[in-house]
């Protein structure tokens, strides 16, 4: 499963990069800004999709409770 997560990770890096671009086509005066502004909704899109991906593939699936929740912080209050 952590091959996974490494390959979604590089995904996300490889949009972050694209954002980077229209970034730099903006600073260049190769575009207007209006004219990118859409394309630079659909990275930050991806990226949070990938981001999710990433995380569920690199940590084991567990059930996951705030110890909080039942008035306790997760020692033992025994000692």
């Amino acid at each position: 499963m952590k091959i996974r997560a490494k390959f979604f990770d590089d995904a996300r890096g490889s949009a972050t990069e694209c954002a980077a671009c229209l970034d730099a086509m903006i600073a260049k005066r190769a575009c207007s800004e209006r004219r990118v502004e859409p394309g630079k909704l659909l990275p930050i899109r991806i990226v949070s999709m990938l981001t999710k991906l990433v995380d569920r593939f690199s940590t084991p699936m567990r059930a996951m409770e705030d110890p909080a929740a039942y008035g306790s912080d997760g020692e033992n209050e025994d000692e």
